[in-house]
């Protein structure tokens, strides 16, 4: 008997496979998994973190992208919704789903899930909504972000599209029942973090490990619009902090999306041998580090804290601390941040040499208080996927 078949749509970034990988692979039994990129750039950069891409072909049987009558067609459907968002017996026929997997070869009617990531707009999404018969849509986390509360008298001018959102906290919800009806939410943990699977990440890879490290997410946000002199200033101070200490590598792993090459140019200007640009796992990464820096709206910093390493938020060059919205992460005490060359260098000594101090201690209690400790993240998305499907 032919398998249904589950779609994994990679709307922006490979990277929202690393979240949602863990469940796939518990559902590679009972349904064919196929994943859906929107750009084949995304399968290129997949390659280059080896450990997701192994663990992506041994759950998906094959892959798919959208060409360029199938993005035209969406672009169409677009222009449509917005003058035309009331005609839905329209829409219904000339912008049939259907009509994107045809040519892919896949049969329309065995598709019984549509996964894709919550912060994507999801036009596919729009346009399974439309159709009596369709798969379920699910939506899932593409990290382990903690949302903000919402403000009082908040106005959300969107909805998100599905038949389900899967979230990592019960700190979550009071963001997103604003945005999908709350009978559809259910929090299921982070599945990547499940210890088993967590477990194959950090000892993928037995060769070529680096060591004695400090690792640095960096985001590369030259040539958009920011003040670009102010960015070239920020990592220059931090190559000039981590460059001191000689004892140690420093290891640094670029956003997969904010990479703008012009970061090079100002490593360039340091020893050669002290520091390294990797494509590696971020949880492989940190697992090996001594102590972790990142910046601050980097999801990854729960990454940090799910591998119990000491984790240091350094300064945004950019917004001032009291120009920034409300963040979670100061409320909930999760992060230890430098706002200044001067404090980085001193929590990067604490760090390194007083790993016992009382900062590290309490950042670690306080990440564990927005966890359940004792439930199975993986087992709880495939029951909640499951129950639905039924």
């Amino acid at each position: 008997m032919t398998k249904k078949i589950i779609i994994i749509n990679i709307e922006k970034s490979y990277i929202e496979l690393d979240w949602i990988l863990p469940v796939l692979n518990k559902l590679t039994d009972k349904f064919e998994i196929v994943t859906l990129f929107n750009k084949k750039q995304e399968l290129f950069n997949l390659k280059k973190n080896k450990y997701l891409f192994d663990a992506w072909q041994k759950v998906s049987n094959r892959y798919v992208f959208l060409n360029k009558l199938d993005k035209t067609l969406i672009f169409l459907f677009q222009v449509f919704e917005k003058f035309f968002h009331k005609k839905n017996f329209i829409k219904k026929f000339l912008f049939h789903p259907k009509n994107i997997f045809f040519l892919k070869k896949i049969n329309y009617k065995d598709i019984i899930i549509f996964l894709s990531d919550f912060n994507s707009y999801s036009t596919l999404s729009k346009l399974f909504q439309l159709q009596s018969l369709r798969p379920k849509i699910i939506r899932f986390p593409n990290s382990a972000y903690v949302f903000s509360n919402p403000k009082k008298n908040i106005n959300v001018n969107y909805s998100l599209t599905g038949d389900l959102l899967l979230l990592n906290y019960e700190l979550d919800i009071n963001y997103w029942k604003l945005r999908i009806k709350s009978e559809k939410i259910k929090v299921v943990g982070t599945p990547k973090f499940q210890k088993e699977w967590l477990s194959k990440t950090i000892n993928y890879s037995n060769e070529n490990k680096f060591k004695n490290y400090i690792l640095v997410a960096y985001s590369s946000r030259f040539n958009i619009g920011y003040d670009d002199t102010l960015l070239k200033n920020q990592l220059i101070d931090l190559m000039d902090i981590l460059i001191n200490y000689k004892d140690q590598k420093i290891v640094i792993k670029i956003h997969p999306r904010k990479n703008d090459k012009e970061y090079l140019k100002i490593l360039d200007n340091y020893d050669k041998n002290h520091w390294v640009v990797t494509e590696n796992h971020i949880s492989e990464l940190i697992y090996n580090s001594n102590i972790y820096l990142h910046d601050r709206n980097s999801s990854t910093l729960i990454e940090g804290l799910a591998l119990n390493k000491r984790c240091i938020e350094y300064w945004d060059p950019v917004k001032k601390l009291d120009q920034a919205d409300e963040f979670i992460n100061d409320k909930l005490k999760i992060n230890v941040r430098a706002e200044n060359k001067k404090q980085l260098s001193e929590l990067v000594d604490i760090a390194l040499y007083d790993e016992n101090n009382h900062m590290w201690i309490s950042q670690r209690e306080n990440y564990l208080k927005i966890i359940n400790k004792d439930q199975d993240p993986i087992i709880n998305s495939v029951m909640a996927i499951e129950e639905l499907v039924n």
